[in-house]
């Protein structure tokens, strides 16, 4: 049951963040950045004001 809500867990966070992205970034660049997401809310501070931002709105 973990695994799958660690999985569950990633999509999800790859939909938000492609879907954010979207706007800053084009074509491969956004799925990098949203594949990534674990480690840029881990290491980037602009980063996580953006996702504090969007999720405030």
């Amino acid at each position: 049951m973990l695994p799958f809500l660690l999985v569950a867990l990633y999509g999800g966070g790859v939909w938000f963040s492609s879907r954010k992205a979207d706007r800053l970034y084009t074509g491969s660049g956004k799925w990098v950045v949203s594949l990534l997401w674990p480690y840029m809310l881990a290491t980037n501070r602009q980063f996580r004001q953006n996702i504090r931002r969007s999720l405030s709105k």
